[in-house]
């Protein structure tokens, strides 16, 4: 895996100069994830904004909803123009990144209803079909302007430190994977979200529930991907 070093401000953090690096990197991906690991400052900001306005498929996740939650003062929904994009954007908030995305930061949602209530305040701001808020919690939500998909909740497995980051990683991956190609979004967020979830089952299975790291999810997406694949029914568009 390439390794590109970025430069760094006094604290340590991604500066703003390394906006330029990261545009003209993402400009030549097929997908591009920002969020897990970066912190939030007003350089990582400066990244997140930077990608947004790039015509490649991105997945927002971490800190970069959090970026992106400073960007717009705690309310994404008064500012649509900023995920209006042509290529696919698909944003993985947990219910406290929900919440601080559209000005619930000290009552975020707290039930599946509450989630998808949320996650309809910004699709339907922005109005396009290349918009999908994944409202992450023990019951999921795929959200798009035209439907909501609930993908069959995982183990409890799941509740582990990077799990989200897999989840993530495999949002791109399958983004990239149809770079181009005309598919439902929200469909395939959660035919991903059903990977993601069969991976923590066989992980459980492999290593005891209570001892899942994300690296275990890892190791087994591929036979979870299998798995799935040969039981799914998939929409136009999907298979292969």
């Amino acid at each position: 895996i390439p390794v590109v070093p970025l430069p760094e401000d006094a604290e340590g953090t991604i500066s703003a100069d390394a906006k330029d690096v990261v545009r003209k990197l993402a400009e030549g991906a097929s997908a591009v994830l920002v969020g897990p690991g970066m912190r939030v400052s007003g350089g990582t900001s400066s990244i997140v904004s930077a990608l947004l306005g790039i015509d490649v498929p991105l997945v927002i996740d971490a800190d970069g909803l959090n970026c992106l939650s400073r960007l717009t003062n705690g309310a994404l929904p008064d500012f649509p123009e900023i995920t209006r994009r042509r290529a696919p954007l698909v944003l993985t908030p947990h219910r406290a990144e929900l919440g601080r995305l559209v000005g619930q930061a000290s009552n975020p949602p707290d039930s599946l209803v509450g989630q998808l209530d949320a996650a309809r305040k910004i699709i339907w701001a922005d109005g396009g079909s290349e918009l999908v808020v994944v409202a992450k919690g023990c019951a999921t939500g795929c959200v798009s302007v035209e439907q909501a998909v609930l993908p069959k909740p995982g183990p409890a497995a799941l509740a582990t430190a990077g799990s989200g980051d897999v989840l993530a990683g495999m949002m791109a991956s399958a983004l990239a994977q149809r770079a181009g190609e005309d598919v439902d979004l929200a469909l395939l967020a959660a035919y991903v979200c059903e990977i993601h979830g069969y991976a923590g089952s066989l992980a459980a299975e492999r290593v005891g529930s209570h001892a899942v790291m994300a690296c275990d999810l890892i190791d087994v997406v591929g036979l979870a991907s299998d798995a799935v694949e040969e039981h799914a029914s998939y929409p136009d568009g999907l298979a292969e």
